[in-house]
């Protein structure tokens, strides 16, 4: 693969929108764990919800094609730097990885993982569309920044990773 082709998979998982996962999770591992180190395990928790929120954005932008066309939103669809089969592709592997990541942090953040998912799922693809109804989008947003990711950091995954 080109060298460009992955810095445009990079920016496509739209970086800039991955700070506030950072931030929040972040903000949550030190009110929770205020006297815990952030360890490895902390870091791969970090990295893993990451690629599953990259893989949410990814989905977001094959099911708003058109109108991101309209709105000249982007553009790696549009302008053909990344293929819709790509796009796909970069979903699948980035949520696959994520989801390997999660059982190594055993199975309540599989669960978790899967909340992730399927919210960042559904939030884009019919039939529910949550991002196009403003009460159901408010409350995925505010499920998934403001309870799942304080919830990956209240101390239950300590073993299998540090151990």
């Amino acid at each position: 693969m080109r060298l460009v082709k992955i810095i445009d998979f990079i920016f496509a998982a739209r970086p800039m929108l991955l700070l506030p996962v950072w931030s929040i999770y972040l903000i949550s591992f030190r009110q929770i764990n205020y006297q815990e180190p952030f360890t490895s395990h902390s870091f791969l928790l970090l990295a893993g919800v990451s690629l599953m929120v990259a893989g949410a954005y990814f989905i977001n932008q094959i099911f708003d094609y058109e109108s991101d066309l309209i709105n000249k939103k982007i553009g790696f669809l549009q302008k053909g730097l990344i293929s819709r089969r790509e796009m796909t592709a970069a979903f699948m592997t980035v949520s696959a990885i994520s989801l390997i990541i999660s059982l190594l942090a055993g199975w309540e953040a599989l669960a978790l993982y899967m909340l992730i998912f399927l919210l960042g799922y559904f939030y884009s693809a019919p039939p529910l569309r949550l991002k196009d109804r403003p009460f159901w989008g408010l409350i995925a947003n505010g499920f998934g920044y403001g309870l799942l990711l304080p919830f990956l950091v209240i101390g239950f995954f300590k073993a299998p990773i540090d151990e």
